[in-house]
């Protein structure tokens, strides 16, 4: 699907949150690996300050 987007012109983002048991195809196409729950957390923590200004 999200290569569906991007062959729009719509930016897109692929991020994958690394473990022992992720897929390495998953972190191969992955954009971005953050480190786990806590790293995804983190991530999105980070991106709702952003975008609350």
């Amino acid at each position: 699907a999200l290569d569906r987007l991007a062959a729009t012109g719509i930016h897109t983002v692929r991020v994958a949150v690394g473990s022992d048991e992720a897929p390495v195809e998953l972190m191969e196409r992955a954009d971005w690996v953050v480190d786990g729950p806590v790293g995804a957390l983190a991530l999105l923590e980070a991106l709702a300050s952003e975008a609350a200004g």
